[in-house]
């Protein structure tokens, strides 16, 4: 059984529960290819959060991290993503290089939809 420490599990929990609710976002939730979650599974957003919290804190702990594979048109959202990601894991004073990066991710998604 992995030792989760009590506040990061609390904070990862709410971390999911946030994503489910702001976002529609739900990756422990099983679901088909096209992100269509499973009727059955609706109302088990605990049971989902739960398992979540084990599944981030091995890949944080481990420092390895599974992105899954780019499509070529999302490459460079992805990428910015990806690196804000590694600066945000660097500590506090990458904060505003972070956020830069995420908005840059955000305006060529925005792109794309437009």
């Amino acid at each position: 059984m992995v030792m989760v420490p009590k506040p990061v599990a609390e904070q990862i929990i709410e971390i999911y529960k946030r994503m489910a609710r702001e976002a529609k976002y739900r990756p422990s939730a099983p679901a088909d290819m096209l992100g269509q979650i499973d009727p059955d599974y609706e109302g088990k957003i605990g049971e989902e959060a739960e398992e979540y919290v084990t599944k981030w804190w091995l890949q944080e702990d481990d420092g390895l991290y599974d992105l899954g594979c780019c499509d070529f048109e999302t490459r460079p959202a992805a990428v910015f993503a990806t690196e804000a990601a590694h600066l945000l894991n660097n500590g506090m004073f990458n904060r505003a290089n972070a956020l830069a990066l995420l908005h840059i991710a955000v305006d060529e998604l925005q792109e794309m939809e437009d």
